[in-house]
């Protein structure tokens, strides 16, 4: 801007100065009194490099893209940002809220619309997750960022940096208990893998226990009839040649074969045995 005032004579905004990049003995020109001589003439080497110039378009288009999300801070750090807003509200502002309140949209109460869209279904997305893992009584906006709820939502870390609240958490701590997490969420898979199928062993076991004793109780059916046949006939034949009842106690039939001893589980149908919704097997593939 001090060039284009002060060289070209033109009035021009900062914005349209960010544009425009100048030769090296253009910046020297404009030193600062309050910057040191060699500084600056390190800055200007750095700023007339083309590798910095082509990094700096690159950086320009990027922040022209939706997923851009600009804040509304400044140079001040959300932790600068807590501070200001803990002396003007007098209470103790949550990094969340002040991450909030830097992105805020035009109206400053409504803290679920910000200032971008991609910004609002960033959040929305941290919130849904966050409410998801830790309970729908979860104070989002006063507790401090779920490394486990941003991992997640932001599906990883794309290009190294979180969806959201990038800068406000410990990335090593933040990994390293995602990991542990994700180790001990792997364990308890297998674990819950290993007890369906010993629960899917006992039911198949059960199943053809089930299906022998229905065997077993066909037979003593056919066997009752047999017998009832037999005494028929000796009552028929008693009769027949003595005329009279015969004067001697029946024998009782056989008893019924006893029932199996199951396994617990909690329901069954004609097709289908069932344990606590997940484990199920079809007793018709039983042999």
């Amino acid at each position: 801007m001090d060039h284009c005032r002060k060289v070209e004579g033109v009035q021009i905004c900062d914005k349209r100065a960010g544009l425009r990049y100048l030769s090296k003995e253009e910046y020297l020109a404009q030193q600062p009194e309050w910057c040191d001589q060699m500084a600056w003439d390190a800055m200007a080497t750095v700023w007339v490099d083309p590798e910095w110039i082509e990094k700096s378009k690159t950086n320009r288009a990027n922040r022209k893209t939706p997923k851009f999300k600009p804040h509304r801070g400044g140079s001040n750090s959300i932790a600068t940002v807590r501070q200001k807003l803990s002396k003007k509200f007098g209470r103790e502002v949550s990094a969340i809220e002040a991450w909030v309140h830097t992105h805020r949209g035009s109206n400053p109460e409504d803290t679920n619309t910000l200032n971008t869209e991609e910004a609002t279904l960033c959040l929305e997305r941290y919130k849904t997750k966050a409410t998801e893992l830790n309970g729908p009584n979860f104070d989002w906006m006063n507790s401090p960022v779920d490394s486990r709820a941003l991992y997640e939502c932001s599906c990883g870390r794309p290009h190294g940096k979180w969806e959201t609240f990038n800068g406000m958490v410990d990335d090593s701590e933040a990994m390293a208990k995602i990991k542990r997490r994700s180790t001990s969420s792997t364990a308890n898979k297998r674990r819950r893998q290993e007890e369906d199928d010993h629960e899917r062993a006992r039911l198949i076991k059960d199943a053809r226990i089930a299906k022998e004793y229905a065997q077993r109780v066909l037979e003593w059916s056919s066997g009752q009839d047999s017998y009832n046949n037999t005494i028929k006939l000796i009552l028929e034949s008693v009769i027949q040649h003595t005329g009279m009842p015969l004067p001697v106690a029946i024998p009782h039939p056989p008893p019924p074969p006893p029932p199996p001893t199951y396994g617990v589980y909690h329901s069954a149908d004609q097709s289908t045995v069932n344990v606590c919704g997940h484990v199920s097997i079809n007793i018709a593939d039983v042999s």
